[in-house]
């Protein structure tokens, strides 16, 4: 009769410290315990299954109660590392949680915990599950817990830590055991298969790891069902048929539809898919992982030990990641990850699955924000004609550029407009009240200020102004962003203002009176004006009028406050 066949997760399961992979945290605690006899009574492994909660219990019974006590690591040679590496230690008692969940099976327990141990240093208990036992047993459990004889350990295993009773874990030590990583089960699988003999294709190990989740156990199931069917030499495609994966070339050629835009292809898939009886959630998870392995490769040479596509399938994608920049792939990803959330809780996950490549094949004509945010800055720094790209500038070539836009308007008619937005009476008194923002906007006219008549109360400076330029269209000005003053305020401006109202006032009358009407003011009165008010009815209907000429510039001036300042210059103010 020949032997029975062991499965590999029993076969190759850890027998000392060290052969826990991934766990370094966890066992050099264990250890040290052992090295400064500092050994509680009771501790809690937590974790999710297949990580190597019960492997590392029954590592630290036999360490416990090695009888060589040469090192921390158990020795497995002596009579009870052999004993409790068999299953058949009388001293290492290990109880199924679900199984033994009553309370009378934790009374006997509490019975035994009372008998010396039959040939070793401690009585261990190892319940596993043990957040499977009732509320009741957990009552007649606390007591015994907290202070058990002298030769007793407890080590209980769980994988719902939330469903222990803080009572009970209170009196714990308690370990995490997270799940492996990827790189641990794919270094640890490797070294299985050199002792089994086996020969892993490129990839094989890496894909392993990503369907076991975390968990060692797991993996070596998978690797005994693959074995199973491909035999001694393990190539990719053997794996992804055996484990009923999604074959890469449905996600290379659904990729490359994406890419070059081919939507109508890249939904005629998605049927062809449904109708080979694919699970489609399972396609979009596979999917992602695919776009993961593609940025990968897009990002780094380096990194195709991390990727689980094939090197004949790492070729046939480099083209298609030279066609675009590194930002577009990340998007791709991102995309496809926001979309696999809701395909996966989707009750129609065929059509989810449709309009997510949809909007993924529609990326393609989206730029990147650095690239946005780079042609804004070209266009404040030198205007739209500097922002186009290098295909916008080829469409460009053959049409006509389009002139900036103007605002016709007869030079009298816009002359007596803006001579009528001097105010038609201002008290000396009266003082406008200061806005909160001002920004300075050019004037109408590129000539210089306009004359006396413009300002309100008659200021004027020493030499009367040209009237406006001979010009049949006025241009609309480029704004650019203003340099907010801080406001000065308002009792301050009230104190310095008046007078050198009053001052210019009484110089401009002295000058009228002497020269008559309409005369220059004396050589000796000083280049100084004051901002004036402007007559608010006058302004409404000018800007009125301009906004049937240019809406835009019209629509600016609506939202604005008009002043003249002292130069003679249209001063804006905005509401904050």
């Amino acid at each position: 009769m020949s032997e029975a066949y062991q499965v590999l997760a029993r076969k190759w399961r850890p027998q000392q410290f060290s052969e826990l992979k991934g766990l370094e945290h966890i066992t050099r605690t264990l250890k040290n315990a052992i090295k400064f006899n500092r050994i509680g009574h009771a501790f809690l492994f937590t974790g999710s299954r297949g990580v190597g909660k019960t492997s590392a219990a029954r590592i630290f019974s036999k360490a416990l109660n090695c009888q060589a006590l040469a090192a921390e690591e158990p020795c497995n040679q002596c009579e009870n590392c052999v004993a409790i590496t068999a299953g058949n230690a009388a001293d290492v008692i290990e109880i199924d949680g679900a199984s033994n969940r009553g309370i009378d099976e934790i009374r006997l327990l509490r019975e035994n915990v009372t008998y010396l141990p039959h040939s070793s240093p401690y009585k261990i208990y190892i319940i596993d599950e043990v957040h499977m036992l009732t509320a009741e047993a957990f009552n007649a459990l606390l007591k015994t817990l907290e202070e058990p004889p002298p030769h007793v350990k407890f080590i209980m295993a769980t994988t719902d830590v939330h469903k222990m009773p803080m009572t009970i874990l209170s009196r714990c030590q308690r370990f995490d055991f997270g799940r492996l990583t990827e790189a641990v089960i794919s270094a640890a699988l490797v070294e299985i298969g050199v002792r089994e003999k086996l020969d892993f294709a490129p990839g094989t190990t890496e894909l392993l790891a990503r369907e076991a989740r975390g968990s060692m156990r797991d993996a070596l199931s998978l690797l005994d069902q693959v074995r199973s069917f491909a035999g001694e030499k393990i190539a990719l495609a053997d794996l992804r048929q055996a484990l009923g994966l999604i074959e890469s070339r449905y996600c290379f050629n659904l990729l490359e539809h994406v890419v070059r835009g081919e939507l109508d292809q890249a939904v005629s898939q998605v049927n062809d898919l449904e109708q080979s009886g694919v699970d489609l959630k399972r396609f979009s998870e596979e999917f992602l992982f695919y776009l993961r392995d593609a940025l990968f490769l897009k990002l780094s040479p380096k990194l195709k030990k991390l990727i689980t596509v094939s090197d004949d399938e790492a070729a046939l994608l480099e083209p298609l990641l030279g066609g675009a920049a590194l930002p577009y792939w990340q998007q791709l990803f991102d995309l496809w990850q926001q979309h696999f959330t809701r395909i996966k809780a989707s009750q129609t996950p065929r059509l989810a699955l449709e309009m997510a490549l949809i909007e993924l094949g529609m990326a393609r004509d989206l730029k990147p924000v650095d690239e946005l945010m780079e042609r804004l800055d070209r266009y404040l720094a030198s205007g739209p004609e500097a922002v186009l790209s290098g295909s916008e500038k080829s469409r460009g070539e053959d049409k006509k550029k389009a002139p900036a836009p103007t605002v016709n308007v007869d030079k009298e008619p816009l002359k007596t407009e803006v001579y009528k937005l001097k105010a038609a009476s201002v008290t000396p008194d009266h003082q406008a009240p200061a806005p909160s923002r001002v920004s300075e906007a050019a004037p109408l006219s590129p000539e210089p200020p306009p004359p006396d008549e413009f300002m309100a109360g008659g200021s004027i400076c020493e030499e009367p102004l040209p009237p406006l330029a001979d010009s049949g269209s006025v241009s609309s000005p480029e704004f650019s962003a203003p340099v907010i003053p801080e406001p000065a305020p308002v009792a301050q401006a009230a104190a310095d203002s008046p007078p050198v109202v009053e001052k210019s006032r009484i110089s401009v009358s002295q000058a009228a009176a002497k020269n008559g009407a309409g005369a220059a003011p004396p050589a000796g009165v000083k280049k100084k004006c004051v901002a004036e008010a402007v007559n608010l009815e006058a302004w409404t209907n000018f800007v009125a009028r301009l906004s049937g000429r240019d809406a835009r510039l019209g629509s600016m001036l609506q939202r604005s406050q008009p002043e003249l300042t002292a130069a003679g210059v249209l001063r804006l103010a905005v509401a904050p």
